[in-house]
């Protein structure tokens, strides 16, 4: 519960919603908002309360002090290391939350955690990086440029599972995987298949994400 309210907000701030970069439900950095089917009359209050406030998140003031990531191109994001400070910011303020297995989401380890309050200290974390996201590009939020850069490190991203010992089938080229973005090297069917024990070793190994090889 914490990471969903928590990524609901960070992702609805641009209207850009992704999924995890390694596409893995049990490490989800990132999710679809749910929908819900509502007829003419008005929503019920209780679940209109709460993605009120899920929203509200991303409105409260950032503690700062543990980095700045404004600066930095969306693609170049280091998304370990925000998922580190983010973590670092909540426990140096009592909220027991740690990293995700894949290294760049974070997940309660105390029930206290699921209280509004610790919620909204981890907000708070994640609001003061000031990090970035491809929003204004006619490519999924990208530019071009940064679309091809994208999927080169995607490209990068499969030579570097294969020599990790999992091989999948040849990827899309450039001009169909811009149509929809959709192919990701951890989601494919590999060979033999990636299971959830082998995802911290790999996504360190293997960055899915551009900023992972760098400094972000």
């Amino acid at each position: 519960m914490l990471a969903l309210l928590l990524i609901l907000a960070a992702c609805t701030r641009s209207g850009v919603v992704t999924t995890s970069p390694t596409g893995d439900p049990e490490s989800t950095g990132t999710t679809r908002l749910p929908t819900t089917t509502m007829g003419p009359t008005t929503p019920t209050s209780g679940a209109d309360e709460l993605m009120q406030w899920v929203l509200s998140l991303e409105t409260l003031p950032g503690i700062t002090g543990y980095g700045d990531f404004s600066n930095v191109d969306p693609v170049d994001v280091n998304l370990f290391l925000v998922a580190e400070l983010i973590v670092q910011c909540a426990n140096d303020r009592d909220v027991p939350i740690e990293m995700g297995a894949d290294g760049t989401t974070y997940k309660s380890v105390k029930p206290e955690t699921q209280s509004r309050e610790a919620q909204e200290i981890v907000a708070r974390c994640r609001n003061g990086l000031n990090v970035p996201y491809a929003t204004d590009g006619p490519y999924g939020g990208y530019t071009l440029e940064q679309a091809q850069r994208v999927y080169d490190h995607h490209l990068w991203v499969r030579d570097c599972l294969a020599e990790a010992g999992f091989t999948q089938a040849e990827p899309p080229s450039f001009n169909i995987w811009l149509e929809d973005q959709s192919w990701n090297p951890f989601g494919a069917d590999t060979e033999p298949d990636i299971h959830a024990g082998d995802v911290p070793v790999l996504t360190r190994q293997c960055p899915p994400f551009p900023g992972g090889r760098g400094d972000g």
